[in-house]
């Protein structure tokens, strides 16, 4: 191995070890966990503290010895920028480097043709580029709607939006922008936000479930998300529900996208509204302003009839979840997505239905939650690519310099 890749692996243990392996760890204590001389953890956190990535605070208190100084990534100097297309709208964020939301910027797209999105995409980082330029890591992070191929970059259909046919977003991106690109499907991107930022209790075992206009879902085994081979895993949408149902864009018939995503919960309510069966907001609201978070927010707030649609959704996307749930034995599911977020009703009736049994072992343990981070959290995931990427990214800007340290 040639000494520039065990430099920079030395980089990446040392980085992780203050970011995620140790709590408050000092260069000692970062040295016996990593089995490195003190000389080198000390040259090597002397110049990620010159970057800008890592602070260090004042000593510790220890029972014997000299205290510690406590070191931790810096959230003074680099910014993030994320962005994810959420219910016909680009949300921007911008963050620090542990994950705190800054600033938000949100961008109303008109009909979401695959030109259409990426232009407006380009607009909106454009614009946050001209406010925080300077303080950015030299990358953004992006989610968009379909399945993606995350080597290329490229969204090779979205069945959700009628995209069949393969778009290269990154690329186009790059070139417009002139940044590096990070690039996952939203939903994922809104799995890991909550699997990072939003876990209290560090569950590694967790399923994630966007539902919108799609229907997708971000698959943690021990901590890790599973991506499947052909960039698929989680796409729950057009597993089979009816073999005698609804024509689905991706050919079958009776996929779990044509009943149960949030075009599907419209329609119920505009028919609904048709045989004067709804009352209340839903029946005074105009057709326009309909969408999954009224009809959700309309089965909080008691409306029989939304009650009504939320119940019928529900059924088959809980059969659908609880052969998640049979099959990778979660700790906890985390319901959100335009539909998910506005609604703690589906939530509850998604739980009860899966704990019909309570002593049954898949869900003896399990806990059903509505996410906790809303509309930017999908950003927020499309930020953190570029944070886990932040000594890939610096590392070049630097690295002619480090025989000064």
């Amino acid at each position: 191995m040639r000494y520039e890749d065990m430099e920079y692996m030395n980089y990446e243990h040392i980085l992780r070890s203050i970011e995620c392996d140790l709590e408050n760890p000092s260069r000692a204590d970062i040295a016996k966990h990593l089995g490195l001389s003190r000389t080198t953890v000390s040259t090597i956190t002397n110049t990620l503290i010159s970057w800008g990535v890592v602070s260090e605070g004042k000593g510790l208190s220890v029972s014997r010895g000299r205290p510690g100084n406590p070191l931790a990534i810096n959230n003074r100097v680099w910014k993030v920028l994320g962005a994810s297309f959420y219910s016909s709208s680009w949300m921007f964020v911008l963050c620090d480097l542990r994950g705190k939301i800054l600033d938000t910027h949100k961008l109303e797209v008109g009909h979401p043709t695959p030109s259409a999105l990426v232009a407006s995409l380009i607009e909106g980082l454009q614009y946050m580029k001209g406010l925080y330029g300077d303080h950015l890591l030299p990358a953004v992070g992006i989610g968009v709607p379909g399945v993606v191929d995350t080597k290329n970059g490229d969204i090779l259909f979205a069945h959700d939006l009628s995209w069949k046919n393969p778009f290269p977003v990154r690329s186009i991106v790059e070139r417009e922008v002139g940044t590096k690109v990070f690039m996952k499907n939203r939903y994922c991107l809104a799995g890991i936000a909550e699997c990072r930022y939003a876990n209290p209790t560090k569950e590694r075992n967790m399923i994630y479930i966007g539902l919108g206009s799609g229907i997708s879902c971000a698959i943690f085994v021990d901590g890790k998300l599973v991506e499947g081979d052909g960039f698929s895993a989680g796409r729950i949408s057009h597993i089979q529900v009816d073999p005698d149902g609804k024509q689905c864009n991706c050919g079958k018939k009776g996929c779990l996208l044509t009943v149960a995503n949030e075009w599907a919960l419209v329609d119920m309510v505009l028919a609904g509204r048709t045989a004067g069966q709804v009352s209340g907001a839903l029946a005074s609201m105009s057709e326009g302003n309909i969408d999954g978070e009224s009809v959700g927010a309309a089965a909080d707030a008691g409306d029989t009839f939304a009650c009504h649609c939320i119940d019928t959704l529900a059924k088959p996307l809980g059969k659908v979840i609880a052969m998640l749930v049979d099959v990778l034995n979660p700790g906890k599911i985390v319901i959100g997505g335009p539909v998910g977020y506005s609604c703690e009703y589906l939530v509850r009736k998604i739980e009860r239905d899966l704990k019909r049994y309570p002593e049954y072992p898949p869900v003896a343990n399990l806990r059903v939650e509505r996410g906790r981070l809303r509309e930017p959290g999908s950003a927020l995931g499309a930020a953190s690519l570029v944070i886990e990427h932040k000594l890939e990214l610096l590392y070049p800007l630097f690295s002619s310099r480090l025989q000064d340290f």
